[in-house]
C-alpha cells in the first residue's frame, strides 16, 4: 500500500512542559526519574529532539506560536497571533492552559505575551488551593478536557528550582491516570522541556538536546532518532486536528510516531488494514478501487475496532466499499465518496460510528450495515457509544434494500439525504432513535 503515516485524529492532547534539563539527565536516570522512564519505554522517545534557543520563553513561544518573534530574554512582551490557542478556537476547538500556583513565571505563560492572555489560562488544581480560578485540571474522567491543554508545573515542580525526583513525582501523582487514560481514550500525552541546562563540551549536533516523550493512543513505542524540534511539535499538534501551525511550523514535518497510513495516489484494492495503517486516511485526491467478485475495496480483519477518514474516493464493483469485522469508526468528507457493488459500508463485532458528508452507495444491498453489538469502546469513538450514523447536510446516503441498517440498538441523525429503492430508508432492528433535521430527507 503506498502513502506515508498521518498524524491520529486525537480527542485531547496534554503537553507538560518541564525546565532546564539536558536529555542524558533525564533519560537513564531510573533512580531520580523513574516514572518519566517509565513514559519513555511504553511511549514514543525522541532520541534527537531540540529546543530552538536559550533562555526559556523563546523556547515557550516556539512551542506556542510557531516562532521566537526575535526574543532574547525572559521579559515581558506583546507579540502577535495567531497562537496554538487562536488557531484551535477558529476551527471550533478549544485551548486552556492549567498552571499550578503559585510559583510559576510569567516567562513559563506564552499566552500572556499575546492578545489571548490570560483568557485560556486557569489553574491546575485541587480546587480548594484556587478558589478564585475557573474550570481546573479534571480528575478520573478526562473527557472534559479542552482540545489541547498546556500543562505548566511550580518551578518547584518542574525541574527549575526542584529536583528531577521532585518533578517526576510530581508527574505522576498529576498525569499517571491521565497517561493511561489517553491509551484508551483516543488521546495524547506530550512531556518535554523548554530548553537544556549546559551547552558545555556537548557536540554541534547535539546542541540544546532535550528530551521528548509522546505516549497515548495510536503511538508506536520506540527510541526514534529522526531530527525533531518546538516547530515540529506544534506542527503536529495542529495536524490531529486537521490544522497548520503558525509561523515556522507551517512548513515543520509533524513527528512521525504513529501508527497509521494516508493513501493519496491510487490503489487497487483490497486493501487489507494492519495494525501499522489504523487509523487510514484517504487524501482527497486518493482512490481505492477494486473489482472481481467478493473483492471489497477496504477490509478490516477481527480483533481491532479501525478507523478510516475519507476524503477521496473508495469503492467497489462487485462487493463491499468497505468492511469492517470488530467495529470502527468511518468519516466520509464532503466531496467524498464510498461506493458498494453490493454493500457501501458493513461493520461487524461491535459498534460502528457513520459521520458522512459525501456520498455512500450500496449497489445492490445496503447503503450502510451496521450490524455489530453495542460496545464500551471503539478506537476513535466516544466510550459508551452504540451504533450510530451522522449525516451531515449535503450528505447523501442510498441503497437497494436499506439506506441504513442497525441490526441492533443505533441512533441516527440526519441533515441530508438517506433512500432506498426497495425498502427502508432507515431501519432500526433493535430500536433507537432517528433525528431528522429541517430539509432533510
Amino acid at each position: 500500500m503506498s502513502g506515508t503515516t498521518t498524524v491520529p485524529q486525537y480527542s485531547h492532547i496534554v503537553v507538560v512542559v518541564e525546565e532546564n534539563h539536558n536529555y542524558d539527565e533525564i533519560i537513564g536516570n531510573t533512580v531520580q526519574a523513574p516514572f518519566i522512564n517509565s513514559l519513555a519505554a511504553g511511549g514514543a522517545l525522541l532520541a534527537n529532539y531540540t529546543a530552538i534557543t536559550h533562555p526559556s520563553q523563546p523556547n515557550y513561544f516556539a512551542l506556542y506560536a510557531g516562532s521566537t518573534f526575535g526574543t532574547t530574554d525572559d521579559d515581558a512582551h506583546s507579540e502577535p497571533d495567531p497562537t496554538l490557542a487562536t488557531i484551535l478556537q477558529a476551527a471550533g476547538r478549544s485551548f486552556i492552559g492549567y498552571l499550578e500556583h503559585p510559583g510559576t513565571d510569567f516567562n513559563h505563560d506564552p499566552w500572556v505575551s499575546f492578545p489571548e492572555g490570560r483568557t485560556v489560562e486557569t489553574g491546575f488544581g485541587p480546587a480548594t488551593s484556587y478558589p478564585t480560578f475557573g474550570s481546573l485540571f479534571p480528575s478520573g474522567d478526562y473527557s472534559s478536557l479542552p482540545s489541547v491543554s498546556f500543562v505548566i508545573p511550580s518551578n518547584f515542580n518542574d525541574m527549575h528550582n526542584g529536583t528531577i525526583q521532585t518533578a517526576d513525582s510530581w508527574l505522576q501523582t498529576n498525569l499517571a491516570a491521565y497517561a493511561q487514560w489517553a491509551v484508551a481514550n483516543n488521546s495524547l500525552l506530550v512531556v518535554t522541556w523548554d530548553e537544556n541546562d549546559d551547552e558545555s563540551g556537548r557536540p554541534v549536533e547535539h546542541s540544546n538536546q532535550i528530551a521528548a516523550i509522546l505516549y497515548g493512543a495510536g503511538v508506536v513505542p520506540g527510541t526514534y532518532t529522526a531530527a525533531y524540534n518546538h516547530y515540529n511539535m506544534l506542527s503536529t499538534i495542529l495536524g490531529a486536528f486537521g490544522l497548520t501551525g503558525p509561523n515556522n511550523a507551517a512548513t515543520a514535518a509533524p513527528i512521525q510516531v504513529f501508527a497509521g497510513q494516508t493513501i493519496s495516489g491510487t490503489t487497487t484494492g483490497p486493501v487489507v488494514l494492519s495494525a501499522a495503517n489504523n487509523p487510514l486516511v484517504i487524501a482527497s485526491g486518493g482512490a481505492i478501487s477494486a473489482s472481481g467478485a467478493g473483492r471489497d475495496a477496504i477490509d478490516g480483519p477481527a480483533g481491532t475496532p479501525w478507523a478510516i477518514k475519507n476524503n477521496g474516493s473508495v469503492g467497489s464493483a462487485n462487493a463491499a466499499g468497505i468492511v469492517l469485522q470488530t467495529g470502527g469508526a468511518v468519516s466520509n468528507a464532503s466531496g467524498a465518496s464510498i461506493a458498494g457493488g453490493t454493500t457501501g459500508i458493513a461493520i461487524y463485532g461491535s459498534a460502528g460510528s457513520i459521520i458522512n458528508a459525501g456520498q455512500i452507495t450500496g449497489g445492490a444491498s445496503n447503503g450502510i450495515l451496521l450490524a455489530g453489538s453495542v460496545t464500551t469502546f471503539v478506537y476513535g469513538v466516544a466510550a459508551g457509544t452504540s451504533n450510530s450514523v451522522t449525516n451531515a447536510a449535503g450528505g447523501v446516503i442510498s441503497g437497494h434494500s436499506n439506506g441504513v441498517y442497525i441490526k441492533s440498538a443505533g441512533q441516527v441523525s440526519n441533515s441530508g439525504s438517506i433512500g432506498a429503492a426497495l425498502s427502508a430508508g432507515i431501519d432500526l432492528g433493535g430500536g433507537g432513535s432517528v433525528t431528522n433535521n429541517a430539509s432533510a430527507t
